[in-house]
């Protein structure tokens, strides 16, 4: 084994000296549980249609949001307590929930939701949801900074391990929308993504422009909810370089069923299409950003219009159950880990059991999705073999007047990094407090992909592919075959032992080093899980540095690693610089992935 070697490069611009330290990286085993929950998906993978990617990285966000060491916590003020049970006293005076028993009393009368397609004509009505979401936005709840959007949004954040993964799910959303919109007073309308992802490229559509949502990719600066900001930084995005978009193939599935225990999780059994909740989980990792870390979805207002949408899919269920001579208020899902009969977490007074019934249901009319010839009598949308489809769009098109833009600052930050035309983001979490994140916290990790193509592959017509035995392809990947071959590889790391994601990519024609970053050890280790991935979903195959061994010789692991404080060890502080990227790149990489596909 050669000598480390240190080469260290004066940033001036930065302030701070860089060194380049090369040595050893250890693999270690994957927790139990997120080990058997990745063999149980990949194993289902042959007869299931989610890509082994995104069953990987369902199973590591189950990991992360019920690991208790992992748990973003929030403290609520009491300025803040107190502007949520006026909320919830506006939900009783229109619903007649009397939340002091957790019960309905006689219905009083009271406001109804009327909620539309985003894009549905008359356009007038996003723009008042737009100003409504503005103030939230502008007015502070409390005396800890925090405006009334970001309370309820922290909602979420509090509820998260608790109502993901299981049968609250649905019911506990349908209470939390019901929420913020009596908070809005407006209707929250629907965003429909299978309109987008009718379109050749969904990252293309009108609603990631100023008109909308705003930009797709990297933070938010145009639109209406441009410069947001959150507890670990400038609201941020990375549409189209993971997940799926919901289909109507896939929603077709879930309304096959009669009774929710088959379509609510952990009913899948290795296959996120046939849920609610998975197929839902494959849009938040689509959107990317602060929407792929679900402690903090909510702080990005698609959230809310989304969530709407999986809630009108959810009540069209319903309406089938009845059809078919189901009671959909009876149908309740009974679970020990979520209890229907358990309080809410952070919905004050109601039970879980609320969110199945009648009355709620009815606080809530929709109307039905965008459908051919008229498309919603909207220009964002046209009619397209008999499927309503989102027209393009650009970021200087569409220029129409918002209010202001708030930027509320924060004492928190995160490193958000556009580096040469590649996203990357990282979270950092220490208890109550997100702790800032600083170049110098980071540990990068050269990450070496080799892909070995195999041009022969050329049967990808069914929804039921498989790519080299067990490579199930999603299924923008098999409208679009050219995907298959594109040469983009995703690399990235999550924490096991610290809150923490960063993600890069690369184009890979034969081999490429991919810097990812990690938390930097100090007193303790860091470990971390690393996986390689194309943009169908395929997964590649990780592979070990053996330690000690001369020459190089690298054996099948999980790709779970160990990174040490102690001397020797291997990492780059710094990776963007040219003339250290190259001496950098002479090191011995202690992960490889090998693409075979």
């Amino acid at each position: 084994m050669e000598a480390p070697t240190y080469v260290t490069l004066a940033l001036l611009t930065l302030g701070y000296a860089v060194t380049v330290v090369v040595s050893l990286i250890e693999p270690v085993s994957l927790p139990y549980d997120l080990d058997r929950c990745i063999t149980q998906h990949i194993l289902q993978s042959n007869t299931s249609h989610t890509p082994p990617h995104l069953a990987e990285a369902f199973c590591v966000k189950k990991f992360i949001l019920h690991n208790p060491n992992l748990r973003v916590k929030v403290n609520f003020t009491t300025d803040e307590t107190d502007y949520i049970q006026s909320l919830f006293k506006q939900v009783e005076a229109d619903a007649g929930v009397d939340t002091d028993k957790g019960r309905f009393r006689r219905q009083t009368g009271g406001w109804r939701r009327h909620r539309r397609e985003i894009r549905s004509a008359p356009y007038l009505e996003w723009q008042q949801y737009v100003r409504a979401v503005t103030r939230l936005k502008r007015v502070q709840s409390g005396t800890n900074g925090r405006s009334r959007y970001d309370t309820l949004a922290a909602i979420h954040t509090a509820a998260v391990d608790e109502v993901h993964f299981g049968p609250s799910f649905c019911p506990w959303h349908r209470l939390y929308l019901i929420l913020v919109e009596t908070a809005l007073r407006v209707p929250i309308p629907y965003w429909d993504p299978t309109i987008d992802g009718a379109m050749d490229d969904p990252t293309q559509s009108v609603v990631w422009t100023n008109k909308y949502f705003g930009n797709g990719n990297g933070p938010v600066v145009v639109g209406p909810f441009r410069h947001y900001y959150t507890p670990t930084g400038p609201l941020s995005r990375d549409i189209g370089s993971d997940g799926l978009l919901f289909s109507k193939e896939n929603i077709q599935r879930l309304f096959r069923f009669r009774f929710n225990r088959d379509i609510f999780e952990p009913a899948s059994l290795g296959d996120q299409m046939s849920t609610l909740e998975g197929q839902h989980n494959m849009v938040h990792f689509w959107i990317g950003g602060h929407m792929n870390e679900f402690e903090y979805a909510a702080y990005d207002p698609v959230f809310w219009n989304y969530h709407a949408y999986v809630d009108y899919v959810w009540e069209n269920f319903r309406r089938l159950q009845v059809r078919r001579g189901v009671n959909p208020e009876m149908d309740i899902v009974r679970s020990w880990q979520q209890d229907a009969d358990s309080f809410a977490v952070g919905l004050q007074g109601l039970r879980i059991r609320e969110g199945y019934s009648g009355r709620i249901a009815g606080m809530v009319t929709y109307e039905s999705m965008p459908k051919c010839p008229e498309c919603g009598n909207s220009a964002d949308m046209f009619c397209r073999r008999d499927v309503c489809v989102a027209t393009s769009g650009s970021y200087r098109r569409n220029r129409i007047s918002f209010p202001r833009r708030v930027f509320n600052r924060g004492s928190f930050r995160n490193l958000f990094r556009r580096l040469r035309g590649k996203r990357s983001l990282i979270s950092q979490f220490n208890g109550v407090k997100d702790t800032s994140i600083e170049l110098t916290d980071l540990a990068f990790v050269p990450v070496k992909v080799i892909r070995n193509r195999k041009e022969d592959i050329t049967n990808y017509t069914s929804l039921n592919t498989t790519i080299e035995t067990t490579q199930v392809v999603s299924q923008e990947c098999i409208r679009h075959p050219e995907t298959l071959h594109n040469n983009i590889i995703y690399a990235e790391s999550d924490g096991l032992n610290y809150k923490g994601k960063y993600k890069d990519s690369a184009y890979v024609n034969q081999s490429a080093i991919i810097y990812i970053g990690a938390q930097k050890p100090t007193n303790d280790t860091s470990k971390v899980f690393i996986t390689a991935y194309d943009r169908c979903g395929r997964i590649c195959v990780p592979n070990c540095l053996v330690k000690d061994s001369q020459p190089p010789i690298y054996k099948t692991c999980t790709g779970a690693i160990r990174i040490t404080s102690q001397n020797p060890v291997m990492y780059v502080s710094f990776p963007y610089d040219s003339e250290l990227q190259q001496q950098a790149n002479t090191a011995i990489p202690p992960i490889e992935f090998h693409c075979t596909f």
